[in-house]
C-alpha cells in the first residue's frame, strides 16, 4: 500500500523542483518515508514552505536532524559544518505523509497542498 502511495507521489511530482526518494528496480521498501528533497531553494525558504505546510494541515516531518548538532554532541565538541552534507540534507529534505489506510483522496490534497506553497518560493 505504502509502495503505491510513493508512486502516486512520484507520479504527481513530476517537473517540480524536488527529488523524491529513490527505490532500486531490485529492491522491495517497506517505504517507511516518503523523504522529498528540495531543489533551488534556500535553506529559509525550506523552513518556510514547511511550516506552512504544517500550517495546513500537512504532516510534513525532517528525518532526520544532525546528529552532531543537538546539544549532547556539541558539548562533546561537535558544531555546525562539521558534517555538511547532513546539514544540507536537514534543510531541503521532508517527509511527506506515508501510512496504511492514507487515502487518494487525502494524497491529492498533500500535493495541491505542496505545488501552491511551492509556488510561492519560485
Amino acid at each position: 500500500e505504502r509502495n503505491m502511495q510513493l508512486e502516486f507521489y512520484r507520479d504527481q511530482f513530476n517537473g517540480l523542483p524536488l527529488k523524491i526518494l529513490d527505490i532500486p528496480n531490485n529492491v522491495k521498501s517497506s517505504v517507511h518515508l516518503a523523504v522529498i528533497v528540495l531543489q533551488g531553494f534556500s535553506a529559509d525558504n525550506h523552513k518556510d514552505i514547511f511550516t506552512e505546510l504544517r500550517n495546513n494541515g500537512i504532516g510534513v516531518q525532517l528525518h532526520y536532524w544532525p546528529v552532531h548538532l543537538n546539544p549532547y554532541y556539541r558539548k562533546l565538541g561537535f558544531k555546525e559544518n562539521d558534517f555538511l552534507k547532513s546539514e544540507i540534507y536537514s534543510k531541503s529534505s521532508m517527509s511527506l505523509p506515508v501510512f496504511p489506510g492514507l487515502k487518494q483522496k487525502h494524497q491529492e490534497r498533500v500535493i495541491q497542498t505542496l505545488k501552491n506553497v511551492i509556488s510561492n518560493y519560485e
